[in-house]
């Protein structure tokens, strides 16, 4: 059966309802497209209002901007302990890339 498939070939489900999904996330890898500067500013907007109007964060961080020399590879936030850190191809923390 593997010879039937074409790695070239990009794969999608077509038997899902989209009205199933609850939650919409991005791939991000820059293997399909190529993302404008834009479209980052439109994310972190989008996702830090969604997290002050739905999620109850503080309307403070509304003051934040998009800062396009902050990491956006490789975040890991630790959810227990309220970290954002950047994690390496190995999986270590990078010095200087913790914030809580």
């Amino acid at each position: 059966m593997s010879n039937l498939l074409n790695p070239d070939a990009i794969f999608s489900n077509n038997e899902m309802s989209l009205s199933d999904i609850e939650i919409y996330g991005f791939d991000y890898d820059y293997t399909l497209v190529f993302y404008s500067k834009h479209l980052h500013t439109l994310i972190f907007n989008a996702a830090r209002d969604l997290l002050i109007n739905e999620h109850r964060y503080p309307a403070e961080i509304r003051k934040y901007e998009y800062d396009p020399n902050f990491a956006i590879r490789g975040l890991h936030y630790d959810v227990q302990r309220a970290v954002l850190m950047k994690i390496d191809a190995f999986h270590y923390i990078q010095l200087g890339t913790v914030y809580r």
